[in-house]
């Protein structure tokens, strides 16, 4: 997976760039039926001096979908992990709408039905 990262007014560390690394390997075990070459994540982060923030924007582009997810946080730390976790959320959401044997129901009579006397 193609991965890039850009900064403005801010860096990172070594910790940091471990974080996103780790996180690039579990979205791609996550996306493993879609091959890694075609598969691109942009993030692009922003310290905002005045008040005191981090901003980030991270798109993951697949074949015929994009996924864009921005939040805000204090640190750059809880940014990647929020950012993260919700684009994993939205991912399985994807894969539940289109893929049948990704969902967490794969057998409708599974799914519990309130019996009314």
């Amino acid at each position: 997976m193609l991965t890039i990262v850009s900064t403005k007014e801010c860096k990172l560390s070594e910790k940091q760039e471990k974080i996103i690394s780790r996180f690039n390997k579990k979205l791609e075990r996550f996306l493993k039926f879609i091959p890694a070459s075609s598969m691109s994540l942009s993030i692009t982060l922003k310290y905002h001096s005045k008040k005191d923030y981090y901003r980030g924007t991270f798109i993951l582009v697949i074949p015929k979908k994009t996924f864009t997810v921005r939040d805000v946080a204090c640190d750059i730390e809880s940014l990647l992990h929020d950012c993260f976790s919700k684009l994993q959320s939205d991912i399985s959401k994807f894969k539940g709408k289109k893929f049948r044997s990704h969902t967490e129901y794969p057998d409708r009579e599974t799914i519990r039905v309130a019996e009314i006397t």
